[in-house]
């Protein structure tokens, strides 16, 4: 599903994901952190909240939002100090 308009900036396609995502973690907090909720109601907000995650992840994938340049390979050499290797 086609989320963003054809000439939506990156940067506008930005603001949106980070907004999806300050939604998402107040839904958690709300889970968690709230004692009033009956355990139906904390199922719909974990279940909105999922929503909005795969929600937020497509606008991300269609803004190319973090995405890799073509031909560039991550660097998963282990970092000096954590003790790996």
């Amino acid at each position: 599903m086609k989320l963003l308009r054809k000439k939506t900036r990156t940067e506008s396609a930005t603001r949106i994901a980070a907004l999806l995502e300050a939604v998402e973690y107040g839904l958690i907090l709300a889970v968690t952190k709230c004692d009033g909720l009956t355990l139906k109601a904390q199922g719909d907000l974990v279940s909105m909240q999922r929503r909005l995650r795969a929600m937020r992840y497509e606008v991300e994938a269609e803004a190319r939002i973090g995405a890799q340049p073509p031909g560039v390979v991550p660097d998963f050499a282990p970092v000096s100090g954590t003790g790996a290797g």
